[in-house]
């Protein structure tokens, strides 16, 4: 990624310098948090141009060793100690090494250079004028380098070319918002679907968690058993086809070998004669390129087997998982009956009781 380009330069007057950085993590930066950075200068020194950059943008960590603008300017200009770095940055604020101004936009930048080409007057722009014609940064705007260029500047009307360009690059910041914007959603999106699919496979686990309890329960064990016989049947004629399709393959590599022997012996057998033994090591060739088409036409049989083979085991998969919903609806079947007779039980005394009663009104009534 490319962190300073020179835009515009005006030879004895001044330059653009643009800057693609991320304020945050200078040295480690994320494309989402990506921005352009310009400033002008009187000066040809782009490290210059930096320090301008880091001192406006730039906070507490500059005076640290570990700093990451520190590590970025080493990156991109070369080696400097970290005090090198700090009398840089002291230096360009004091104006030591020229004028220099800090923007946001690349339209109010060439507007500040063209001014100080023009030789505009000493005077600050304070009016909305001059407001809507420099749009400096934020932060670091108590900057005194920003202050010294403010005063050599000046608010002049531009002509309309400059205004179509002033369109243009509004439009050009504006879809790069833009392009930002839809990265942070397709980034946002894909944390979503990664989410989706941890929720699965939570499900996954905990659906296997209550198969591996229901099979440790005992129910219907007799058909429940007769699936792992079946999958270790499938599997041990699997690993045997497996076996002897490698087989198959080193056989196959073997009979290559030899053919590559026969062909070097056949042109040993060309240059030493072109009588009988050259047409019968030729009949020997097409014999064992009979042989080859044949072992192919095997390896292609065993493949066709290993196929079905792998169909049948995907099939009793299948079947397997069709038992064990049978066996979730025999459990909950189960669980159904066994709390209707627990009601019945806990309803049976109460009905007793009652036809107890009944009899001994009867009883009463017959009586009197």
């Amino acid at each position: 990624m490319r962190v300073v380009r020179r835009v515009q330069i005006n030879a004895g007057h001044g330059n653009i310098y643009e800057f693609n950085l991320d304020i945050d993590s200078p040295d480690d930066p994320e494309l989402s948090h990506l921005r352009r950075y310009y400033v002008v200068s009187s000066g040809l020194s782009a490290s210059d141009a930096y320090c301008c950059l880091a001192a406006h943008l730039g906070d507490s960590s500059l005076c640290h060793p570990a700093s990451p603008w520190l590590s970025l300017y080493r990156r991109v200009f070369g080696p400097v100690t970290h005090d090198q770095f700090l009398k840089i940055i002291r230096s360009v604020e004091r104006g030591e090494c020229g004028d220099y101004a800090f923007f946001t936009d690349e339209q109010s930048a060439r507007l500040a250079l063209l001014n100080f080409i023009r030789g505009a007057s000493a005077e600050t722009p304070r009016g909305v004028k001059a407001a809507a014609a420099f749009q400096y940064s934020p932060v670091g705007g108590g900057s005194p380098v920003t202050e010294a260029t403010q005063l050599n500047t000046r608010c002049e009307p531009l002509p309309s070319r400059n205004t179509r360009a002033t369109s243009m690059a509004t439009d050009l910041l504006r879809q790069t918002e833009q392009f930002h914007d839809a990265q942070r959603l397709i980034q946002e999106g894909r944390t979503h679907r990664k989410e989706d699919v941890a929720l699965l496979q939570e499900e996954v686990r905990s659906l296997k968690q209550r198969f591996h309890s229901v099979s440790q329960r005992g129910l219907v064990q007799n058909d429940f058993d007769a699936l792992p016989r079946e999958t270790e049947c499938v599997m041990k004629e699997n690993a045997l086809l497996k076996h002897q399709y490698s087989n198959a393959c080193m056989e196959l590599g073997y009979w290559r070998e030899e053919c590559q022997a026969l062909r070097r012996r056949l042109n040993e057998e060309g240059l030493r004669s072109e009588g009988v033994s050259a047409a019968a090591t030729r009949e020997q060739y097409k014999d064992l390129e009979r042989r080859h088409q044949i072992l192919l036409k095997e390896v292609d049989e065993l493949s066709q087997e290993k196929r079905e083979l792998e169909e049948r085991l995907h099939h009793s998969a299948k079947e397997a998982a069709r038992r064990n919903n049978e066996l979730t609806l025999a459990l909950q079947a189960l669980n159904t009956l066994g709390r209707g007779l627990d009601n019945v039980q806990h309803k049976l005394p109460f009905l007793l009781q009652s036809e107890e009663h009944s009899r001994f009104a009867q009883q009463t009534l017959s009586l009197t």
